[in-house]
């Protein structure tokens, strides 16, 4: 093919030839469109795709935080627990302690509290024998029958052994005295 032949056929198909660039052309052009738009969606999805990383990101750092916190708070409850335990073991064996003492204290006071009434009923008793000594009066013989402060005497001293004969026997302390209330009995009755 030499110019002349091309310069012909470029006449005969120059409208073709024409129309196919311009087809060419306008679906370049569109496709060139398509692209820049896809293009700019490509770019506008990538943002988007990035600021999900970003707030994923994030919220995962925030959820580590708070993860972080929360097994902070669950070692110092946990702290705290072990603390409170050895606390109520302290208070427990305190109170063991307490209530053993206040028991041996309790037992203490009720054996003070008997040899305390065991004393003073011994010096009742004793201040009773006194009273009977202090009548002057022999119990083991009875006084002759026209004595009438010696019949005085002897039912006083008579009455005084018999409350300490009794008073003895209410507290428990008839047997500690017995050789003195023997010693002091009567064995005679009176004929007057």
């Amino acid at each position: 093919m030499n110019l002349k032949e091309l310069s012909n056929f470029i006449r005969k198909n120059l409208v073709a030839c024409i129309v196919s660039l311009l087809i060419f052309g306008a679906f370049g052009a569109f496709l060139v469109q398509q692209y820049i738009v896809l293009y700019d969606k490509k770019n506008e999805l990538d943002q988007q795709v990035k600021a999900f990383y970003d707030e994923s990101l994030i919220k995962q750092e925030e959820f580590l935080k708070r993860e972080k916190e929360v097994y902070k708070q669950e070692i110092s409850i946990k702290s705290e627990k072990e603390t409170y335990a050895k606390k109520l073991l302290e208070l427990d064996s305190l109170k063991t302690k307490y209530e053993k003492l206040n028991a041996e204290l309790n037992e203490s006071a009720r054996a003070s509290s008997v040899e305390m009434r065991r004393q003073i009923a011994e010096e009742k008793l004793n201040s009773l024998m006194s009273e009977i000594s202090a009548t002057g009066a022999n119990l083991r013989a009875t006084p002759e029958c026209n004595d009438k402060e010696g019949w005085k005497q002897y039912n006083i001293a008579r009455s005084k052994l018999n409350e300490a004969i009794s008073f003895a026997r209410a507290h428990g302390l008839y047997e500690d005295y017995q050789g003195f209330f023997n010693a002091n009995s009567s064995l005679m009755m009176s004929t007057c």
